[in-house]
């Protein structure tokens, strides 16, 4: 499954945009900078609070289900933990139990989220997104306008990006 990717920005009114982005042909700081320079676009980071948020909407509301956390710092104990409760989230309480141990990881060990991957399948048809801390998200191609500017909606109602 091919993916697309684009990274998110904020204009000079505090509204979030994304831009495509291909790793493939565009330098990401040059990037970075070019779209400050010909947009006065500036780049949006997704912290942890961030990715928290993003986990717990995209599996609530749009049914995705949970994949894979990789953080930022190189921890097997915790990968293996973490992924342990992933695997896991076959209920509410199991989902609640994963997100409040992100949340205790983040504020009382700042141990960041890199990186979240989701999955839906419905009518035989699957979607994937993954999202990074900086900014840059990867959507199937074939569900790219559906689930782009959602991701946006829900960063830009997060309020914690400012």
């Amino acid at each position: 499954m091919k993916l697309k990717e684009a990274k998110i920005f904020k204009d000079t009114s505090n509204k979030l945009t994304f831009v495509n982005y291909n790793p493939d042909t565009d330098d990401y700081f040059n990037f970075i900078a070019e779209q400050y320079n010909k947009r006065q676009l500036n780049q949006v980071i997704i912290t942890s609070n961030i990715m928290i948020i993003l986990i717990f909407s995209l599996v609530d509301k749009y049914k995705f289900c949970l994949e894979r956390v990789e953080f930022m710092n190189d921890d097997d104990t915790l990968d293996n933990e973490i992924q342990n409760l992933v695997n896991n989230i076959n209920n509410e309480e199991n989902f609640i139990f994963l997100l409040h141990k992100l949340l205790l990881l983040s504020y009382e060990q700042s141990i960041d989220i890199l990186k979240i991957h989701l999955k839906k399948r419905y009518e035989h048809k699957s979607t994937q997104i993954k999202i990074q801390a900086n900014g840059i998200f990867f959507i199937d191609k074939s569900n790219f306008d559906k689930y782009s500017q959602k991701i946006l909606d829900i960063v830009s109602d997060s309020k914690v990006y400012y």
